[in-house]
């Protein structure tokens, strides 16, 4: 397999949150003035593209920034209880061990992420990127690209979201949409990602299939 840079996101993609955002959304209803989410809802958010999360949400912009904040307040007194979505730990090692590079990059806070990665020591990933603005993704993954010295058609981003293959493709990069996030597959496949994984595994499958 031909070596490559491989760069994930970490919420929803690394770590199974969806259930997390939720209930935070549900506790942060009233002070931000929207309806809690009832399984329609929720049905409705997960084939919403990103950029138009608020908006179906019932939230201003201007208050975008301050719900996000407050979010990843109530996770940093969570994130270092959770765990890897299931079989991704043996995805990561086998690519690892295949001689790739392995990233993080997120719009997540610099604290949240290390409060997370700090169980693992450094098992897994080369470098990580935090506090990321959520819509310019698409900048960082250039400037990791510059940074590694590796041509873009090398790098895959791993993403849950629309704005990931939005971003992805705008920085000239591959990208793998998964389903087990917050975005469904139905809204995924419509932006025609590289491919789309239901499973770990896949994942790794696919990127076997591009040496």
């Amino acid at each position: 397999m031909d070596k490559k840079i491989i760069i994930f996101d970490l919420d929803g993609t690394l770590v199974d949150t969806r259930a997390f955002v939720i209930k935070s959304l549900n506790e942060l209803s009233m002070s931000f003035n929207y309806e809690r989410l009832d399984e329609i809802n929720i049905r409705k958010l997960r084939g919403t593209r990103s950029i138009y999360f608020l908006r179906a949400l019932g939230v201003p912009i201007w208050k975008g920034p301050k719900l996000i904040r407050c979010i990843q307040k109530k996770l940093s007194k969570e994130i270092a209880n959770l765990s890897f979505v299931p079989g991704l730990s043996d995805v990561l090692l086998r690519l690892k061990k295949d001689g790739n590079t392995l990233g993080v990059a997120t719009s997540n806070s610099t604290k949240n992420m290390n409060l997370f990665f700090e169980k693992y020591e450094g098992r897994f990933f080369d470098f990580k990127k935090a506090n990321i603005f959520a819509f310019g993704k698409h900048r960082a993954l250039r400037r990791i690209g510059k940074e590694q010295g590796v041509d873009l058609k090398n790098i895959y981003y791993v993403g849950d979201e629309t704005r990931d293959i939005i971003a992805a493709k705008k920085a000239g990069v591959h990208v793998i949409a998964v389903t087990w996030g917050f975005n469904n597959r139905e809204i995924l496949s419509t932006l025609n990602p590289d491919y789309i994984a239901d499973s770990p595994e896949e994942i790794s499958l696919f990127l076997q299939s591009q040496s």
